[in-house]
């Protein structure tokens, strides 16, 4: 309601108002309970959303648009024993991105990534993220669709027993559908029914699959 934000319980019936930013109220739904769907509308985001270490979270909705500007939906656990089963679901977000950080079981379908730097990025920075799937997205206009990274510190490289599937990517210019960095393993994995829109005349350097670590 303009700027102000109704959270309702759906176990209680009561409701809660909000009314400093998108942010702040999906935040605070995110603290109180492990289910939030956003009903259809536009949510401006000012800084990142965050759920730590956390079984079972849900982010839905039903056509519901995220203008994320430049921020991040973050699933993040301590190591994968802390943060797993995540699904995201039902939503477009433009000029932002979703991140797999540390967890096992994530689930990602039915989304549309718009003009945005990076749709999904998978990090492992403590432990490793694996069974992660990713269905049904489209990636519109991406620098990079879907980026495994790099891991850091203690972490292991694998992401193993990731799934992507009947994916479509949009390739802009200077761009990558699916990035597989230098020591992060894509292994054991599927990567399958996918579409990489590409090659149209006046374009450049479009890569569907640039793969700089391992993929066995």
């Amino acid at each position: 309601d303009g700027n102000n934000y109704q959270l309702k319980n759906m176990l209680t019936g009561s409701t809660t108002s909000v009314s400093e930013s998108a942010s702040s109220a999906i935040n605070t739904a995110l603290a109180q309970g492990n289910s939030v769907y956003l009903n259809p509308g536009i949510y401006n985001l000012d800084q990142d959303i965050l759920v730590s270490n956390k079984i079972n979270i849900k982010i839905t909705s039903n056509g519901a648009t995220i203008i994320g500007n430049g921020h991040k939906i973050i699933i993040y656990g301590d190591n994968f024993n802390t943060s797993q089963y995540a699904t995201i679901s039902g939503f477009t977000i433009i000029n932002g991105t979703v991140r797999i950080e540390n967890s096992f079981g994530t689930t990602i379908s039915n989304m549309i990534f718009e003009n945005t730097s990076t749709g999904i990025e998978l990090a492992n920075t403590k432990s490793w993220s694996e069974d992660t799937k990713i269905e049904d997205c489209h990636f519109v206009n991406a620098t990079e669709g879907i980026a495994f990274l790099t891991p850091v510190g203690n972490a292991t490289g694998s992401y193993a027993s990731s799934q992507i599937d009947s994916c479509f990517f949009n390739i802009r210019d200077n761009s990558v559908g699916v990035k597989v960095e230098r020591l992060a393993e894509f292994s054991d994995s599927q990567l399958q029914n996918v579409r990489m829109w590409m090659g149209q005349d006046g374009v450049t350097n479009q890569t569907g699959l640039l793969d700089d670590g391992s993929m066995y």
